[in-house]
């Protein structure tokens, strides 16, 4: 059904509810349907199940999850954690330092104020870390490299996964933010001295290439 609650610890249920949460620290779960969640003060987790969901942390330190469903969420004021899961979802990150999480699909990530950490995950992703120090990472199935070493069997992680500490300062110092795409040739990222030289195509290893980074 149309749900309207205002209290503490909410499960929508089936259909499209509207759900706004207390001042405390809130536990809210849309389920099924197309939801409006908002989780005002505290600090709150919202679930929005499946369905295409709306998200609204609020004040206070948020743990927001959007579930199946191509969602919209705003972590709003407060250090929040936002994870998409499934779906090409939209994340805000709002004020504060916050973690959003694109997870499977293609994502729209914005850190907007605060020092942020985006994480695209697979996908055809945007991320813009807004201003701040931020970090920016994105990995599309990336097969981890696996060969001989000195000591033994030598596994290597994904190249875009062993970069992501070194990628930050996005778009607070360039007018374009970060985009990737699944598979492509490496234009614009720049491999470091320290970085293992691999000839395998980036191609055949299926990494998620970042484009637009400041030169």
């Amino acid at each position: 059904g149309r749900d309207l609650d205002t209290q503490l610890g909410i499960n929508g249920g089936r259909g499209r509810d509207t759900i706004v949460g207390s001042n405390g620290n809130d536990l809210i779960m849309g389920h099924d349907g197309h939801d409006l969640l908002k989780g005002a003060g505290g600090n709150d987790r919202i679930d929005g199940g499946a369905g295409h969901d709306r998200i609204y942390g609020g004040t206070g330190n948020d743990n927001l999850l959007g579930g199946s469903g191509n969602d919209l969420i705003y972590g709003s004021m407060g250090s929040d954690q936002l994870h998409g899961l499934s779906g090409n979802d939209s994340l805000y990150g709002g004020a504060d330092n916050d973690s959003l999480y694109g997870d499977i699909g293609d994502d729209r990530l914005f850190g907007e104020q605060g020092d942020d950490f985006l994480d695209g995950g697979p996908g055809r992703d945007l991320l813009d870390g807004g201003p701040g120090d931020n970090i920016l990472r994105d990995v599309d199935f990336g097969a981890p490299m696996n060969g001989p070493g000195p000591n033994g069997p030598h596994h290597q992680p994904p190249l875009m996964e062993q970069m992501a500490g070194r990628i930050a300062g996005d778009s607070s110092s360039n007018s374009s933010p970060v985009t990737t795409r699944p598979t492509g040739s490496p234009a614009g990222l720049s491999v470091p001295e320290d970085q293992p030289q691999d000839p395998t195509p980036f191609e055949e290893l299926g990494l998620a290439v970042l484009t637009g980074l400041p030169s």
